[in-house]
């Protein structure tokens, strides 16, 4: 600080020392001092030094500097302070997913993984960790932590994922040219298509989502209108064991589910999402109601309704010989 004043007349913040987890000079690494008053930018950092301040534990810090994964940490934060252009979350989260696989964490699908976190936890400290991630990075709701989507949060999974920073840069600044962010215009897939990706995916969604080139959530709006719930692979013979005996009235759906070892909600939602079609069917037929007289809607049996029907379906002698050759 006092090199700032010799050289520019004052001292001033340095967005370095701002960052998530950087308790030192990386000039001097010496600990730094913090303010605890509000508005603390509002003033020179001297004036708060001579005044109000306290510093972070020398002893601490010391230890935080002899970890070369802390130090990793720091220089990737740098790094990207130096970068022309913000850190594209989506592609970062992509190019991260396919290096922890090769580091056998198991099936990191998404950020918010347990066994993310501990492989980032062997190698930091714990209180630094805690502090680095901010309040949209802690999930407490089943009593453990998660890394979310923060950059912070993100360079210090790339930290234990690397042994060099470099590397750890450079994977992140070039993900957006090997993980482009994809178009919010999602393709519109058709029903043959998407059941028969369904079917080949076991009902697996994030399955379909990676055979179609898509995101989950694109795919799962557009599966969801067909009655086609994500289904675990292990689950198919025990979803149908609980709906027959629901459907056949012998026990509840709670009662089915707990005999054959399924979460009540999971279940639920899944039937819900199958009911998904009928539901609406019969929701438009109540709010529209028509009268009928023999089997066509009074006032919908025109020519040319007809005649766009009869076009849509395949004459069943034609179906016969294409029937023929499909077989010869």
């Amino acid at each position: 600080m006092e090199e700032d004043v010799r050289f520019h007349g004052h001292s001033y913040w340095r967005r370095s020392h701002q960052l998530p987890g950087i308790y030192w000079c990386s000039k001097h690494d010496q600990a730094l001092h913090y303010v605890t008053q509000e508005n603390p930018f509002s003033r020179f950092p001297a004036t708060w030094l001579e005044e109000s301040c306290e510093q972070f534990c020398p002893e601490w810090v010391s230890a935080l500097l002899s970890s070369k994964y802390i130090q990793r940490y720091a220089s990737i934060c740098n790094d990207l302070l130096m970068s022309d252009k913000p850190v594209n979350t989506f592609s970062v989260q992509r190019a991260l997913r396919a290096v922890a696989v090769t580091r056998g964490i198991p099936k990191p699908v998404e950020v918010h993984s347990q066994d993310l976190y501990n492989y980032v936890q062997a190698k930091a400290d714990e209180k630094w960790l805690r502090r680095v991630l901010t309040k949209d990075d802690l999930h407490a709701d089943d009593g453990t932590v998660s890394l979310g989507l923060s950059v912070p949060s993100l360079a210090a999974i790339f930290a234990a994922l690397f042994d060099s920073a470099d590397e750890a840069v450079n994977a992140i600044l070039q993900s957006e040219q090997r993980f482009p962010k994809r178009d919010k215009s999602s393709p519109v897939f058709e029903a043959s298509v998407l059941r028969e990706a369904y079917m080949a995916a076991k009902g697996n969604h994030v399955t379909v989502a990676a055979m179609l080139g898509v995101t989950r959530k694109c795919i799962a709006t557009q599966l969801k209108p067909l009655g086609l719930p994500p289904i675990g692979t292990q689950d198919h013979g025990k979803a149908l064991a609980v709906i027959a005996l629901v459907v056949r009235g012998e026990v509840s759906l709670e009662q089915a589910c707990r005999q054959h070892a399924l979460d009540l909600d999971y279940m639920r939602k899944r039937i819900e999402t199958a009911l998904t079609p009928l539901t609406e069917v019969l929701a438009e037929l109540q709010a529209n109601p028509v009268e009928k007289t023999g089997r066509w809607p009074v006032g919908q049996r025109t020519g040319a309704r007809v005649e766009a029907l009869r076009s849509s379906m395949l004459n069943p002698r034609k179906r016969r010989e294409v029937s023929v050759v499909g077989r010869v």
